[in-house]
């Protein structure tokens, strides 16, 4: 019995769906029934609008550039800690020399501010002397009362039981000569500074050509090390236990950078949602970062404090790169085992104080 594109279309209308029978001989004719079919292949499904495509563009951009610079951190903070390695006692005096040129040159509490302190200092000496002028001089002594100056009356005095004592006053030429003295010792003060803050960058030049003939290895981390700018030298300058921190969380975060976009290479795993481009990397590092405290944590108890500058366990930085790495790519079975620890602890914990000992039932024994 032939079907007709009617018949089709009642099918349809009624049932929801064809019988596959029905579908195979729509299929197979030429006729409006064919339309059907192809709007059942597709249901639900509308084109990409160009601002779809535009927010497709936006978050992949974003997500690229995220990665792009997690990349360049752990790549960056892992030279300076193995240029670091080469030399660390020069490497931490240029760091200390560094920060001193800095704050010698500051603005705000360098020696600009002790220079424009001085200049503020010696305005008021200048009015000093010129209310100076109007000192009186006086002849003979003067009585000073014990009770107001304590700190004038001699011992003999004292002895003697002599509430006053006598004492001269001082002259005008001398607290003019006090005032001068003081003023003066400024001008040298200030003297000092100015040549200091001449000399500064010079003598910084010449001391940063002499560690990069001692230790080439310095030259590429001086870039960092001497930026412009504020946030990129702090980071360079931090101290080493730091940068091994700064260095794990953000190979943690390439962990989770990896474990995120291995569906890209791997058909077997599924694709992530959008978020967990966001959330793998940020867990991988947490995770790091665990992995770092519960290290040192280690390292402390196995060798103690670190004194006089005396290392006693010391690990590679490959190996706590490597830790980091492992620690982002495993992070979500990491997050298993640890909620599997502290359920099964906490699930003991419960059970041993809800168990309680049943109590002795002793036998009755009767009375005569």
């Amino acid at each position: 019995m032939a079907t007709t594109p009617g018949l089709i279309g009642k099918l349809a209308g009624v049932n929801g769906t064809f019988p596959l029978g029905v579908r195979i001989g729509a299929r197979q004719m030429n006729t409006t029934g064919t339309t059907i079919y192809d709007q059942e292949q597709t249901p639900g499904q509308r084109k990409l609008s160009v601002l779809d495509w535009g927010s497709v563009v936006f978050w992949a951009a974003l997500i690229v550039v995220m990665y792009a610079m997690i990349f360049a951190v752990a790549l960056i903070t892992l030279s300076l800690v193995e240029i670091r390695q080469v030399n660390m006692v020069v490497y931490n005096d240029l760091i200390a020399n560094l920060e001193q040129r800095d704050r010698d040159g500051d603005e705000k509490w360098g020696l600009p501010y002790v220079l424009a302190q001085v200049s503020e200092q010696r305005a008021k000496y200048s009015k000093m002397m010129a209310r100076a002028d109007r000192c009186i001089d006086l002849d003979g002594t003067i009585l000073y009362n014990e009770h107001n100056n304590q700190d004038r009356v001699s011992v003999t005095d004292k002895q003697n039981g002599d509430s006053e004592h006598t004492n001269k006053p001082f002259s005008c030429n001398n607290i003019r000569n006090i005032i001068k003295n003081n003023k003066n010792g400024l001008l040298i003060t200030e003297d000092n500074a100015r040549f200091k803050l001449t000399h500064n960058d010079e003598w910084y030049s010449q001391y940063i050509a002499g560690i990069t003939q001692k230790m080439p290895q310095i030259i590429p981390a001086l870039r960092f090390l001497d930026s412009r700018q504020s946030w990129i030298a702090s980071w360079a300058r931090s101290s080493f236990e730091l940068m091994e921190m700064v260095l794990l969380v953000s190979m943690g975060m390439l962990g989770g950078i990896i474990d995120a976009t291995r569906w890209l290479v791997d058909r077997s795993v599924s694709r992530p949602s959008l978020l967990a481009y966001f959330y793998k990397p940020a867990m991988g590092g947490a995770i790091a970062l665990g992995a770092f405290v519960v290290f040192r944590a280690t390292q402390v108890i196995i060798g103690g404090q670190v004194q006089d500058g005396v290392v006693t366990v010391t690990a590679s930085i490959y190996l706590l790169a490597g830790l980091g790495l492992v620690s982002g790519f495993c992070a979500n079975k990491v997050l298993q085992q640890i909620e599997q620890a502290a359920g099964g602890l906490f699930h003991s914990e419960t059970s041993s104080s809800a168990k309680m000992p049943d109590p002795i039932d002793h036998p009755t024994v009767p009375v005569h």
